[in-house]
């Protein structure tokens, strides 16, 4: 559930998603789907327990844009990386885990996860005016130098304030989040932290079966920090007794009949009414994709 991931993130202030990175695409419907099951009002038996995502999944992982750049800050500077390097996001960090808890009538996403803010204002112009980033994994920050569209300096924004052992971050609205500790190793700042946001099946979260391998989870947009009541659909396929994986839509979806508005190639809204068959359909057909996977704690 990158995606969601990433949302949930942004509302926990934790950059970015969760930035968050700007880049991160999100798929809105106007209605739970599919549209031709009724709500279940709890979890099957065997996907109830304690599940963590695979070590090199990583939490940051984001739909890669169709040129190839994300974005880190609020105003969506382009950030370059190399595909063959880092497929999933230049953002990941091989010291985050996710886990979810499922219980009979609701889910928990617990986020463990390390937060790097570059010292400084970035990014930089190089002699040959291309954008310049601080080495290694930074997540972040501490400003943001905001260019035209001829790359001229116009504006250096604070992203964190640092006072009294505490770091504050900014987000683009210009809400300040609670002080956290942190430390400090060269010229990066460094944050470790635990956190968990809890979803309720029949309030913000709903449950639909597709079949018995696969179930669909919708969950409002309004808990996960999105100014709308808006549903994010995903997909969980149960793999095996101690493995599942989640699907979300691609960046294909673009393509659909339903869409209703786009933003800025990253946030689509649709006013689909997908069926069972049509989302299995859809989702042979590449208009959704396998994005991580879940093992059973033992």
């Amino acid at each position: 559930m990158c995606t969601c991931l990433n949302n949930v993130m942004k509302w926990m202030n934790i950059c970015l998603l969760p930035v968050l990175v700007s880049s991160c695409t999100t798929f809105y419907f106007e209605q739970p789907l599919p549209a031709d099951r009724p709500n279940s009002n709890e979890f099957p038996t065997h996907l109830l327990g304690n599940w963590e995502s695979l070590p090199d999944t990583g939490v940051y992982m984001i739909n890669v844009p169709d040129s190839g750049t994300a974005s880190s800050g609020i105003n969506s500077m382009p950030f370059q990386w190399n595909r063959k390097e880092k497929e999933r996001s230049p953002f990941n960090s091989s010291d985050d885990s996710l886990s979810l808890i499922i219980e009979e009538n609701l889910f928990a996403i617990i986020v463990n996860r390390t937060e790097k803010i570059a010292k400084g204002a970035w990014p930089k112009l190089n002699a040959e005016r291309e954008f310049v980033y601080p080495p290694g994994e930074i997540y972040e920050f501490e400003q943001l130098i905001v260019y035209d569209s001829l790359r001229q300096p116009v504006d250096t924004v604070d992203q964190y304030i640092f006072r009294n052992a505490k770091m504050y971050d900014i987000d683009a609205e210009g809400t300040m989040s609670t002080g956290r500790s942190y430390w400090q190793e060269k010229d990066t700042f460094i944050m470790k932290s635990i956190d968990t946001l809890f979803f309720d099946l029949g309030k913000n979260a709903i449950l639909r079966q597709l079949n018995d391998r696969f179930y669909a989870v919708n969950i409002r947009g309004s808990i996960t920090g999105e100014r709308n009541n808006w549903w994010q659909v995903y997909i969980i396929e149960k793999k095996a007794d101690n493995i599942f994986s989640t699907w979300e839509c691609s960046r294909k979806t673009k393509e659909l009949p339903s869409l209703l508005y786009l933003y800025q190639d990253h946030t689509f809204y649709f006013n689909a009414t997908w069926t069972v068959t049509d989302i299995l359909q859809l989702m042979s057909q590449g208009y959704f994709v396998e994005t991580d996977e879940y093992h059973l704690k033992q």
